[in-house]
């Protein structure tokens, strides 16, 4: 995400990152990965109640804890759903091209 945050955000558009973890969880997982946390260019979210989650429907059904799909939405300036892609694993995720291609039809309405 960091890498692509650039290529979005020239269509005027936000990264928000959210996470369905608590703080202390999310700041340990960020601490785990390549970027430093000061270098990360785009918006991080946490939601431990999962309200963002349910509200997108994002959450895996029949599990012993609660855990969320890795997705990817976009949400138009007006909070519609306009586009949502739910992976298997973290790394699951739709090509940046694909990403592009919607933004902009989004971006053109």
């Amino acid at each position: 995400m960091q890498s692509e945050y650039e290529s979005i955000a020239s269509h005027n558009t936000e990264v928000v990152y959210v996470n369905p973890m608590d703080i202390d969880r999310t700041q340990e997982y960020l601490s785990k990965s390549k970027v430093k946390s000061e270098e990360i260019k785009f918006s991080v979210v946490i939601d431990p109640d999962r309200k963002f989650v349910a509200q997108y429907s994002l959450e895996k059904p029949g599990q012993k804890f609660p855990e969320a799909y890795p997705s990817s939405v976009l949400i138009d300036k007006n909070g519609i759903l306009r586009f949502k892609y739910i992976g298997m694993v973290p790394s699951d995720r739709p090509p940046l091209a694909h990403l592009l291609e919607i933004i902009q039809l989004i971006n053109s309405q």
